[in-house]
């Protein structure tokens, strides 16, 4: 998950530079990036597109198109820290989720970090003047990657990790095809652009694909909090890169959120801690 994370980290620095793109034109060069990749090692490997569960690789696609695209609408309008931050939410959207579908347990400390994320995340908001809409897309992309991340658990005994990662651009290619084609909204790349296309396709296979893999062997709860450790990526290529500079208030808010982060990482021996205590 750590190295997923890194990747992301490098992905959201090459969004960034290609700001005269639209967020679906990025989203149709991730998917046909990632298409290229997943399907040449699946045909390497003699394996089956089909897989075991079809209607859920499917899902998991959709699910990951829209959070994709709504995230890539935030890091272009956005600073990077503020909108990493907001996608950072998806741990409460995994962690709720994997309660109702998949059965996993939540200890009660760690309902109680997630309120302490939830006020960091109020205090970003308030104190970042960040745009009510963008917000709210954030954190929809937020949800619908939460969504994403437990069929990932779900498929975890019955498919390979690049077959799962192969549906991304099985179901987001065709669709930001035909929105680009309907809205003509097509810029033209020039070499440098081509260059940042190709670091954003390919970190993001390698995040991709560390990722699926660290949830296929873990619980959605302890592996989602470690994509935490992106926003400090955020911070600092913001500051050296882009010259996003948050203010005092928000600083104080991503620290609110790295300690109900830490809180919700170390849950299980926090709560043996205050059993033994009792004791």
């Amino acid at each position: 998950m750590l190295i997923a994370v890194f990747s992301f980290a490098i992905m959201n620095v090459s969004i960034k530079y290609l700001i005269d793109f639209s967020a679906m034109e990025l989203v149709f060069y991730r998917a046909l990036i990632t298409l290229i990749i997943s399907g040449y090692y699946l045909k390497k490997r003699g394996l089956s597109i089909k897989g075991n569960n079809t209607f859920l690789l499917i899902l998991r696609g959709v699910f990951g198109f829209l959070g994709l695209y709504c995230y890539y609408l935030t890091v272009h309008k956005m600073n990077l820290a503020s909108a990493v931050i907001l996608q950072y939410t998806s741990p409460i959207f995994t962690i709720l989720i994997a309660l109702l579908v998949l059965g996993e347990k939540v200890l009660k400390i760690q309902w109680f970090a997630f309120l302490i994320c939830i006020a960091g995340l109020l205090m970003v908001r308030q104190f970042g003047h960040i745009d009510p809409l963008y917000f709210l897309l954030g954190i929809c992309s937020a949800m619908f990657s939460g969504a994403a991340y437990n069929i990932i658990r779900k498929l975890k005994t019955s498919e390979s990790a690049n077959l799962i990662v192969f549906y991304f651009p099985l179901v987001t290619l065709p669709v930001s095809i035909i929105v680009l084609a309907i809205t003509r909204a097509v810029t033209s790349p020039s070499w440098i652009n081509i260059f940042w296309i190709l670091v954003m396709g390919i970190t993001t296979q390698i995040a991709q694909y560390a990722m699926t893999k660290a949830y296929q062997k873990d619980t959605a709860a302890r592996i989602s909090s470690i994509s935490y450790t992106g926003l400090g990526y955020a911070l600092f290529f913001g500051l050296i890169l882009f010259n996003e500079k948050p203010n005092h208030l928000e600083m104080i808010g991503f620290g609110i959120i790295v300690v109900g982060v830490i809180i919700n990482i170390y849950a299980a021996k926090i709560k043996k801690f205050i059993l033994r205590k009792k004791i």
